[in-house]
């Protein structure tokens, strides 16, 4: 019974999402990388979340989802209002975005 129990935990938290990007970083958005043309670019961040727990591998797009949360509170630290992803999500949990300052 206490093995049925750790099993539907694991499996409940492999499909909760994990990270909320802090209030002043809402306004945040990721975009295409055309839509930064007449932009500053300030840097990049590199966001690494978890992508398995336990015996589960989370959904992709799960992750990719908190990985922006933590980028938009990178961002906005820099003084950023938008994001472009460039690179696609790692084995390890990891993704690296771009981040601009747009007009």
């Amino acid at each position: 019974m206490r093995i049925f129990s750790l099993v539907g935990l694991s499996a409940l938290a492999a499909a909760c999402t994990w990270v909320e990007p802090k209030p002043e970083a809402a306004h945040i958005s990721v975009v295409a990388l055309n839509q930064v043309q007449h932009c500053e670019r300030l840097g990049e961040t590199t966001a690494k979340g978890v992508n398995k727990v336990g015996i589960f591998v989370r959904k992709d797009e799960k992750v990719v989802t908190e990985l922006a949360a933590l980028a938009k509170d990178s961002a906005y630290g820099m003084g950023g209002n938008r994001l472009v992803r460039e690179s696609e999500l790692q084995e390890d949990g990891s993704m690296t975005f771009g981040i601009y300052r747009c007009p």
